[in-house]
């Protein structure tokens, strides 16, 4: 595709979005849509600059919170050993009963 191709398309592609947008802004239900739209979007980004705010505030929590992380870390490792411990000797259990079951039958 040529350059002036591609400049024509665009051109012809601004056109349509541009007619889009006014029969939007014609329409009275349209209109108020993107205003709602609009209000929400201004509140969504007054949201994020008040906990850009609060994330600052809270830095050093969050650096000491990262320097307990590989403690943390370890105790989940010996938590899901022990789990896995545990969940061994419940199937152990479970086929001892299963096995002492079948025996009285």
């Amino acid at each position: 595709m040529s350059r002036r191709q591609m400049a024509i398309d665009l051109i012809v592609g601004h056109a349509r979005t541009a007619q889009a947008v006014a029969a939007i802004l014609d329409s009275l239900e349209d209109t108020e849509r993107v205003n709602l739209l609009r209000a929400e979007l201004d509140a969504a980004h007054a949201e994020l600059a008040t906990s850009g705010t609060e994330q600052a505030v809270s830095l050093p929590e969050l650096t000491a919170t990262c320097a307990e992380l590989p403690a943390s870390r370890s105790e989940v490792g010996s938590l899901k050993e022990m789990c896995g411990i545990l969940d061994g000797k419940l199937k152990h259990a479970v086929a001892t009963l299963e096995s002492m079951n079948t025996q009285r039958s």
